[in-house]
């Protein structure tokens, strides 16, 4: 009798065992699923950065000044180039913003005044496509590592816009915005406002966090290697 019961218990114990563990590998396959969703715009928890992927598009000038830093400088060596006119694409009052170069040899760069788009045009200089915003734009896109385009506009939103040229997400800020907006590390979005704000926003248009100054701000924020935001304002 005492044998049976011994049984009984040690077969309720096994079962009890095997369904804990086809949960916990349950749990454990579906946070890895997240994390490998999450490792194109995050770091690793020791900060290290996940193998091949980065925030930023991995191309010659995917940025404002080309990288979160500012430095305005580039890897690329151009004492071979003669200063010969390749092409040139007509759009109107563009000469605000900045290009910015994509890793397939894009370049996107905003119009104003009487044509209000960010354009997509292919490096033979032929239209890709263009996205209209309807308000003036005078900031440079940014370019994130999934290809997807970020550019603030002065009807008081920053754009998220897909690499085919169709709206991923739009973030209201409290007031127009003429600051180019700069991608961190982890892909964090950072734009300033006329509000005084400047805004932290993550990959899915959802704010992080705004920090607060004197007047509002026309700079576009810049990053040092250690993380921390510089940003000028018009409270001097």
């Amino acid at each position: 009798m005492r044998i049976n019961v011994v049984i009984i218990i040690s077969l309720i114990g096994i079962i009890i065992l095997s369904a804990y563990g086809s949960t916990v590998n349950f749990y454990n396959k579906k946070i890895d699923s997240d994390e490998h969703n999450i490792k194109n715009i995050c770091f690793n928890q020791d900060n290290s950065q996940p193998k091949g992927t980065r925030a930023l598009a991995d191309s010659s000038w995917p940025m404002f000044r080309g990288n979160p830093r500012h430095t305005g400088l580039s890897s690329y060596d151009t004492k071979g180039n003669q200063g010969k006119l390749v092409w040139k694409f007509l759009a109107v009052s563009v000469g605000w913003s900045s290009p910015v170069v994509s890793f397939n040899g894009t370049v996107y760069i905003s119009s104003t005044l009487s044509e209000q788009y960010l354009y997509s045009i292919n490096p033979d200089g032929t239209e890709k496509w263009k996205f209209e915003i309807n308000h003036t734009h005078r900031t440079s896109p940014a370019i994130g590592t999934d290809g997807n385009i970020y550019v603030s506009s002065s009807d008081h939103y920053l754009y998220a816009i897909y690499s085919e040229g169709k709206l991923k997400w739009k973030f209201k800020t409290g007031s127009y915005v003429t600051s180019s907006p700069t991608i961190g590390t982890d892909g964090t979005i950072y734009v300033g406002s006329y509000d005084h704000r400047l805004y932290a926003i993550n990959p899915y248009g959802f704010q992080n966090w705004n920090f607060t100054t004197g007047a509002g701000i026309e700079s576009s924020p810049a990053i040092n290697s250690d993380g921390i935001i510089y940003v000028g304002s018009n409270d001097n």
